[in-house]
């Protein structure tokens, strides 16, 4: 879901009357969910200059010979509360005890001692390292 510039937006696009939106979606259970994912994603912000690529659950930036991925997760989450595997092939990220957010085959093959991942601003923050300089069109090859 793309919220800036959206009916949901807070900054400079066209505002929904929430009682629309609940209508719209079919419940106000799916809208309070729908406000809580948005909350989470404003605490994932990206400079404006960088294009970013909205997934269900992250988002992601690249230049040539990195791409970060943005995982909204609750404030006060740590270390110890996510399970982050990077391999050369495969990435595998999200919560501890629930579905990973991110996970499946890399479009391309990355330099795992060049990956990292840390947590900053409440969002799991994960660097991939490309093992060939150039822009992917996806992450996972299944995207």
């Amino acid at each position: 879901i793309f919220f800036r510039g959206s009916a949901m937006s807070d900054d400079d696009g066209p505002k929904m009357d929430p009682r629309e939106l609940e209508k719209m979606l079919g419940g106000s259970e799916k809208v309070r969910r729908l406000y809580e994912a948005k909350e989470l994603m404003d605490g994932c912000k990206v400079k404006e200059e960088e294009v970013v690529h909205e997934e269900t659950g992250y988002s992601w930036t690249q230049d040539k010979e990195e791409v970060t991925v943005k995982i909204p997760v609750p404030a006060g989450t740590t270390g110890k509360a996510v399970n982050v595997s990077i391999h050369r092939t495969k990435v595998s990220a999200g919560l501890k005890g629930e579905t990973a957010v991110l996970q499946g085959n890399l479009q391309s093959p990355v330099d795992c001692d060049g990956s990292t991942w840390t947590i900053v601003d409440g969002c799991l923050q994960i660097t991939l390292s490309k093992e060939v300089s150039g822009y992917w069109s996806k992450i996972l090859a299944l995207d």
